[in-house]
């Protein structure tokens, strides 16, 4: 595992990495909510979202990775659950 970010800070803009040193920031303002173990964030869906800094570890190549995440969509995305609608962005 690279990083891990829980999302259960209460306060403050930064999630901190729990098994690595990788912090990521908040931007928009995603609210703290009741997650199912401690605490989570709810998203906007437009404004909110995270940023982690560039890191080589995460330059993955044509090898072989997986990405894991909870999410509690309040609405289903657009389009079908093989092609889902924007859940990853990378810039």
């Amino acid at each position: 595992m690279i990083a891990r970010w829980t999302l259960d800070e209460t306060s403050g803009i930064v999630a901190k990495d729990s098994v690595g040193t990788e912090p990521t920031a908040y931007f928009g303002s995603p609210t703290p909510v009741p997650g199912l173990v401690a605490e989570a964030l709810k998203f906007n869906g437009s404004t909110d979202f995270l940023s982690a800094p560039q890191n080589s570890e995460w330059d993955f190549g044509s090898g072989d990775f997986t990405i894991e995440l909870w999410a509690n969509f309040s609405a289903t995305p657009g389009r079908s659950v093989g092609e889902p609608a924007a859940i990853f962005i990378r810039r």
